[in-house]
Formats: structure tokens, C-alpha cells, sequence
């Protein structure tokens, strides 16, 4: 992980690459390369830990010449540091070069194996591709041939582009279980992980499928399946226009994003009768269990809307981690509707999660909601709800966890509508205003990020649908500011978390005006009288602690508690991004994270 582009053209590759490696720098990365083959099919690499702008410089200062065919990544550490060494792309001796997406489960085994012919010289589960493709070519002669018994020995998941100097006019792949597309222009192929990296130069696309591999060259695209047949691609046209990525003049794309919610929430509600699939809506009139699948902040999109779905129907809502059910064994009736979360739609564990049911159990209906279209996800699954939050750049997701949720949101309506023939769910419609009443308390909360900068531990509490928010800003939190935090329900205060409770403990309380209002009341009194500082984010007027100095409390905009998950989101997104500011932390691309997980 996390990024690949290669290409064979007419003409220079070299920084065609590189621009094209640009477009995939929101996913987060801590290394980048490059290797080209000149026409004398010498393969020259470049690499370098950092950013890409500093692999840019270093190819712009070397002496290396360019090539019409080459291969490019950024690296997320998964087996070795970030450092050189191990940074893409891997090569064995002068001979091979390889850039490679995914973990490789029997590397190890590998390793062992091909140590006593070929020297190591990474950490890297990835070097052990480049040396057992060698070796296979040495062993069939026939290239091709080395590549599916190459994969057929690997473990794991994988995405590869390789050069071999002994085939200089051929750029080879092959896949499994990690995204890959291959862009066809009048100037050459190219070849990349998403195929946002190639829109500026194409819009025909072919995305391969699992257990697939081949080699593109100039002119022609060769692909064949795991037992070696080949096959007749289909080629799709993706009418898009190429995103724009810029951030100015905000200075984080983070900002950016948490300020573009309210257009995007009111695009949706504009939507709302012409967006949806009529097929979809039929569905939910047989649906009488629904399992939410899903990683991270659509996680917590799924616990909430377990709470909207629930309240108003009479169907039950299991919300699962996909890590966790990928390796369960479960029981599913047919009446049940699996719904999959994913901004990229090529998470690794929803995706692995989500293929595991299917085959168990080939006639539940599925929907995947998810912000691109163009993904593994959205080819398994039965329908597709399409996010319109357009491209996020900012690794810890605000706009795109916000669309999915109103996209849940809507389907909690409609579920309501199909089977109770009536709307109970708080009307939305002007949602959007609230949202920007919401940002116009920026400078309020900015305040108290400044105050919340200066602990190390942050302890979030909520209840009912309270509860599900704030793990969700906890994960904001903890992504951004490298704050420990941690989220409980107000109920479970008693049952252990009291016990870190002291004044060097910060808890931030979000209290609804709702049937727990009391309750609630009665969880904070009790960090109170431990010595605790509370911030409180409320939808209320009154304030029961005026006056008492451990409590700071924030008066987000009044609104309907079924919508206060919204609002609150907002309000704790700008919390997180104004305590990161204030510590001085990589906002855009926290440390260690990724934007799109395409590995377990």
C-alpha cells in the first residue's frame, strides 16, 4: 500500500508519473519511487522517503534519462520502516523492478526459500515478488507463464506493475484482491490502483478482476485469467470530470471539507425523490433484518443508524467491524439486507467481509453506500447509493462520513415510509442551515480546542444517539491531534472509566435535550465531583452547571434530536481539526494512517 501508476507510451513517461503519483497523495504514504527504462533497457530508480515533491526534485537533479515505460508508488509501511531501503519500487539486482499494493501472508516461507539464490536487501513482504518472478522466468522462459505461477504462490493480497530488462517493451500486472485499472489512450496504456490517478489522460478503463495478470505494451493489452486462458476485457467509460484538488484558501483540506458539508447535505435533500433507485425502495418492503458492514468512521455510521431504523420500524439492525465478521461464523436469514460503508468502496476488510456472505448465502440483497462509483464494492453489491460529497482529500474522513450517514438517514425514511406508510424520522429539509449555523460557532470552539490541546487524555460520553456520535469524534480526535481518547456510553461510567477520572482527565459530554436529558445530567455530575473538567456540547438552552468552574458549555444550534448527530458531527470535526492546529500536527496526513485501506 498505497499507490501505483505505470504506463508504456510514445515519448518521455518520466514526469507523467510522477504527476499522475501526485493524485494519489491524499491517501497518505511515508515513501515514494520511481523506475524507468531507457531505450537501452537499463532500469534507473529513484527513491526517497517523504513526499512526493522531494522524489520530483530528486529526478529532476539526477542524471537519470527517461524512458517511454516506467513504474511509480508511494509506500504506507506495513512490513519494515519507513525508510530507502524499503521504499518502492523493489528490485532484484539490475534485472527485475516491481511496485506492489497488499501484504503477502507467506512471505516468510518465501523468503526462505529463494534466500539461498537471491539476496535480500529490504524488510519488505513485497522484495519476495520480485525474486520469485526471476526465478520463475528463468525456470519457464515464458514470461507470462512466470507471472501466473508467481501468483499462484502468493498469499495474501496483492496489486504488482513489474518491469523485467529482459522484456523492454512489455509492463507486466497482476492482482488479487487489490484494486487495479488499466487506462487506454491514443498515446499508449497506463496502469494504476485508482483510476483517479489516470482521469487526466483517459477515460476508458478496464478494471481487472481478482486472480487476474498480464502485460500491456505500446500498442495492446494482454490479459488472462488464474488458469492461464485469456480473456476479452471489458472496456468502461467513465464520464467525469477530473477533480480538482485544491485546498486554498483553507489551510488544510480538512477545513475545507468540514466546510463544504452543508452544500452537500443540501444536494442531497435536493435529491431525495429523483436520487434514489425505485428498485431499491421496493426492496425494503421484505426486509426484515438489515447487517451494516463497515471499518472506521462508517462504522459508527452504521451504529447510528441503527438507532434511526429501529425506532421507526419494526426491523432489527446488527452493526458489525467487517475486520471482525470477515473471520466469524454467522447465521443471516434471507430477508436480510446487508448495507456496506465505504468512501473508497475498496476497503479491504468490508469487501473480504462482504464476499464471505454472499457465497455463504447468494440471495441476500445488498446495498454498498459509498462516495466512487467506479469500485470493487459497487460491482458485488446488488445497489449502489452514491454519496455526492465529491473527492476527499483529508485523510481523517468529515464530508464523506457525513453524506453516508444522510444517505442512511434517508433510508431509515423510506424504510419507515414502505412499511409503516407513514414519516415519524425529524424532517431534514432544512439541515443544511443548521450545519452552517454550526460553522459560524467556529471561534467558540476554536477556544475550547485550546483548552483541550493541553491534556493527553480526552474521555467522550454520550447516550443513545449521543452515544454513536461521539465514538465518532473520539476517532476524529485520536486521527488528527495523536490525543488519546476514548468514547463510552454515559450509562457506563460506573463499570470502569471513573476510575481515570481526575483533573488531568478531560471529558467532553454532548447532552440532547431527550428522554435521557436527566440521566445524563446525573453521568457528568459525576466526573464533577471527581475533580474532572467537562466541556459540554448541548442542543439545549438551560444550562444546569452555570457557574461551576470545571464546566465549559458550548451551545450548538437548536435542532430536532433525531438530526443532532449531524449537527454534533460538525461541531466536533472543527473541535478536532482547532486542537490538531493548536499542537502543531499533520492534519491533512496524520501519522501512520491512510486514506483508502486495501489491506487487512
Amino acid at each position: 500500500m498505497c499507490g501505483i501508476v505505470g504506463g508504456i507510451i510514445k515519448g518521455d513517461i518520466g514526469s507523467l508519473l510522477i504527476d499522475s503519483l501526485e493524485l494519489l497523495e491524499y491517501r497518505g504514504y511515508d515513501s515514494a519511487g520511481i523506475t524507468l527504462m531507457t531505450d537501452q533497457s537499463e532500469l534507473n530508480t529513484i527513491k526517497t522517503t517523504g513526499k512526493i515533491n522531494l522524489l520530483k526534485q530528486k529526478y529532476l537533479q539526477s542524471n537519470t534519462k527517461s524512458g517511454s515505460i516506467g513504474i511509480a508508488h508511494t509506500r504506507w509501511a506495513t512490513h519494515g520502516s519507513p525508510h530507502e531501503t524499503n521504499a518502492h519500487p523493489i528490485c532484484s539486482d539490475d534485472i527485475i523492478s516491481m511496485v506492489h499494493n497488499g501484504i503477502i501472508e507467506n512471505a516468510n516461507e518465501l523468503k526462505e526459500s529463494l534466500s539461498e539464490q537471491y539476496t535480500f536487501m529490504s524488510e519488505t513482504d513485497s522484495e519476495v515478488i520480485a525474486h520469485l518472478f526471476r526465478a520463475n522466468i528463468d525456470q519457464y522462459k515464458d514470461p507470462v507463464l512466470a507471472l501466473r505461477h508467481t501468483s499462484l504462490k502468493l498469499d495474501g493480497s496483492y496489486a504488482t506493475a513489474i518491469l523485467s530488462r529482459n522484456h523492454p517493451h512489455k509492463l507486466f500486472f497482476s492482482n488479487f484482491h487489490s484494486p487495479l485499472v488499466i487506462a487506454i489512450t491514443d498515446h499508449g496504456h497506463y496502469i494504476a490502483s485508482d483510476h483517479l490517478a489516470l482521469l487526466h489522460l483517459s477515460n476508458q478503463f478496464i478494471y481487472l478482476k481478482p486472480h487476474q495478470h498480464g502485460y500491456i505494451t505500446l500498442n495492446s493489452i494482454h490479459i488472462f485469467g488464474q488458469d492461464g486462458r485469456p480473456i476479452n476485457p471489458k472496456i468502461e467509460v467513465v464520464n467525469i470530470v477530473p477533480p480538482t484538488i485544491k485546498r486554498k484558501p483553507s489551510e488544510h483540506f480538512m477545513l475545507k471539507e468540514i466546510y463544504e458539508q452543508p452544500n452537500v447535505i443540501k444536494q442531497q435533500i435536493e435529491q431525495h425523490t429523483t436520487h434514489w433507485n425505485p428498485l431499491i425502495e421496493e426492496q425494503l418492503h421484505h426486509i426484515k433484518h438489515i447487517l451494516i458492514i463497515g471499518c472506521g468512521s462508517s462504522y459508527n455510521a452504521g451504529l447510528t443508524a441503527r438507532y434511526w431504523i429501529e425506532a421507526c420500524s419494526q426491523v432489527s439492525v446488527q452493526v458489525e467491524i467487517a475486520s471482525e465478521l470477515r473471520y466469524r461464523q454467522a447465521y443471516h436469514k434471507t430477508d436480510t439486507l446487508i448495507i456496506t460503508l465505504s468512501q473508497s468502496g475498496e476497503t479491504a476488510d468490508t469487501i473480504s467481509a462482504f464476499a464471505s456472505l454472499k457465497k455463504s448465502n447468494p440471495q441476500l440483497t445488498s446495498i454498498c453506500i459509498t462516495n466512487n462509483n467506479h469500485s470493487t464494492l459497487t460491482r458485488m453489491s446488488d445497489f449502489t447509493i452514491i454519496t455526492p460529497a465529491g473527492p476527499e482529500v483529508g485523510v481523517a474522513s468529515t464530508k464523506a462520513h457525513l453524506s453516508a450517514l444522510f444517505c442512511l438517514y434517508q433510508l431509515a425514511a423510506k424504510l419507515n415510509h414502505a412499511q409503516a406508510g407513514q414519516d415519524t424520522l425529524d424532517d431534514p429539509t432544512q439541515l443544511h442551515i443548521n450545519l452552517k449555523q454550526t460553522l459560524a460557532l467556529h471561534g467558540n470552539i476554536k477556544q475550547c480546542a485550546l483548552q483541550i490541546s493541553q491534556y493527553n487524555h480526552v474521555l467522550f460520553i454520550g447516550r443513545h444517539l449521543c452515544y454513536p456520535t461521539v465514538i465518532e469524534a473520539s476517532l476524529k480526535l485520536k486521527e488528527v491531534s495523536y490525543i488519546h481518547a476514548e468514547a463510552y456510553a454515559g450509562g457506563e461510567l460506573k463499570h470502569g472509566p471513573l476510575a481515570l477520572i481526575d483533573a488531568n482527565v478531560v471529558t467532553i459530554a454532548l447532552l440532547a435535550k431527550d428522554h435521557l436529558y436527566d440521566k445524563m445530567i446525573s453521568n457528568i455530575n459525576e466526573i464533577i465531583a471527581r475533580n474532572g473538567p467537562v466541556f459540554i456540547y448541548t442542543n439545549t438552552h438551560t444550562d444546569p452547571f452555570e457557574n461551576n468552574a470545571l464546566v465549559n458549555t458550548i451551545r450548538i444550534p437548536s435542532c430536532q434530536n433525531d438530526l443532532l448527530p449531524f449537527i454534533a458531527a460538525v461541531a466536533l470535526q472543527l473541535l478536532a481539526y482547532e486542537t490538531a492546529l493548536a499542537r502543531g500536527c499533520h492534519i491533512d496526513q496524520p501519522r501512520n494512517l491512510a486514506k483508502c485501506v486495501t489491506v487487512e
